[in-house]
């Protein structure tokens, strides 16, 4: 029984902390696909940003920080890739 326990923790806890392989460099600001380089999403034609990256989903704006947006007042959102989404 506590090895069986044991096992099931460390698979957690790999699961958890991941491969290095799920952190993308660009991302979409609406569908959250990511892939490796700069450019348009390939799924709905978006700009991708760079990760980590906050947009106003209103007009797209991007910041390094967050805040509102200075063109809309719009509460800007952190761009991340879904967890899990691997690179392309």
């Amino acid at each position: 029984m506590v090895i069986a326990i044991s096992v099931f923790s460390n698979t957690h806890v790999k699961m958890l902390k991941g491969n290095g392989d799920d952190k993308c460099a660009y991302c979409c600001p609406k569908c959250k696909h990511c892939e490796s380089k700069e450019g348009e999403c390939s799924k709905d034609k978006c700009a991708l940003v760079k990760s980590g990256t906050y947009c106003c989903t209103k007009d797209m704006t991007t910041s390094e920080v967050g805040a509102k947006c200075p063109k809309c007042n719009k509460e800007m959102h952190k761009v991340e890739c879904k967890k899990g989404e691997a690179k392309k």
